[in-house]
């Protein structure tokens, strides 16, 4: 009887250990499941200041991965903002066109933020000019304060003295903000020595202030000149608009294709966007476009040593309507004006 209870004593205590060593092996189990880290939640997109320019934690590559999945344009700006913030600008500026080139377009609210991007980018590039353009349309469509604060202290760049480059009293509107394709070298000459300036117009009838306008009007002038007409590039080496940004076209160092033949040599092109013609098809040129044409030639004048005398229009060399008649008495007031602001300094100096 001893030996039986001993028996059954061993075979129930065999059996409380195999229960108790299940209840480990299941206790395990399940606390390895229940220890797996989750996911962290990462804060979802939203248009402010706080969240698309906010501090990165080490290298963004977390966050980054996270962001590569969601296709608003929070998230993308807030992914150009870690690409900057981490070193690849060039990277930012590419993932800011996601942004400014999709569709639908963006909100202004939402351009703000990535034409601020794009500006910080090429300042970190060492080409604050190139995103001269990007900061200003920031400036003028910014809402958010903490946007505008930043806007404030980004530096405008310095336009330093250079051949072919109007002084700094001309606002202007750097080549690449119109996307121009690349000029085609061996169709150009190189200018020499700049003595003569002539204005044109673009002769297609134009009221659209915005610079998405200018811009794209340039470039089609652009293209029909390479493609239609066998030009280099642009043939105008500036560009005024409705609403008096200046542009520029070809560079200065060379020769432009505005005046037929032999008048392009030495000769600076200007061409005021707009059709100046009399009638229904026309229009007058806006103040803002004759103020500007005036500071740009006497700035080109200064620079280049150009005499007034030197100032032409199109039609002095060629038969041809342009510039057209309310353009042409434009001119002809701001030349007045220019003989005497010139004769007034030869006065002075003497």
């Amino acid at each position: 009887m001893h030996l039986d209870t001993s028996a059954h004593s061993v075979r129930a205590l065999r059996t409380s250990l195999f229960s108790l060593l299940l209840l480990v092996v299941l206790t395990a189990c399940s606390t390895t499941r229940n220890t797996k880290p989750e996911a962290v939640s990462a804060r979802p997109p939203v248009l402010t200041s706080s969240y698309i320019l906010g501090p990165v934690k080490g290298n963004g590559s977390p966050e980054k991965e996270d962001l590569a999945s969601q296709q608003n344009h929070p998230a993308r700006l807030r992914r150009a903002w870690i690409l900057l913030q981490t070193g690849k600008p060039q990277d930012a500026i590419s993932a800011t066109a996601q942004v400014l080139y999709s569709n639908p377009k963006p909100s202004p609210s939402e351009e703000s933020f990535a034409r601020y991007i794009r500006a910080a980018s090429y300042e970190k590039l060492g080409q604050p000019e190139r995103g001269s353009y990007d900061r200003d349309r920031a400036t003028a469509l910014a809402l958010d304060p903490e946007l505008k604060r930043r806007l404030a202290d980004l530096a405008e760049p310095e336009d330093e003295a250079q051949p072919g480059k109007p002084s700094t009293s001309v606002a202007m509107q750097r080549r690449s903000t119109w996307n121009p394709v690349p000029v085609i070298a061996s169709r150009l000459d190189p200018m020499g020595k700049p003595w003569r300036i002539t204005v044109h117009h673009s002769a297609m009838y134009m009221r659209d202030k915005s610079t998405t306008a200018a811009a794209s009007a340039i470039r089609n002038i652009q293209y029909d000149m390479i493609k239609n007409r066998g030009f280099g590039d642009i043939g105008y080496h500036f560009l005024i608009d409705p609403a008096g940004r200046v542009w520029e076209g070809r560079d200065v160092k060379w020769q432009g294709a505005h005046a037929r033949g032999e008048h392009n040599k030495g000769n600076i092109g200007i061409c005021v966007l707009g059709n100046f013609v009399r009638g229904g098809e026309g229009q007058t040129p806006t103040e803002a476009q004759t103020r500007a044409l005036k500071s740009l030639i006497s700035s080109l004048m200064q620079r280049h040593a150009v005499a007034v005398d030197n100032v032409y229009t199109h039609r002095d060399f060629v038969q041809t309507d342009c510039p057209g008649p309310l353009l042409q008495n434009a001119m002809d007031r701001i030349a007045k004006d220019l003989r005497k602001e010139s004769g007034a300094r030869v006065a002075a100096r003497e």
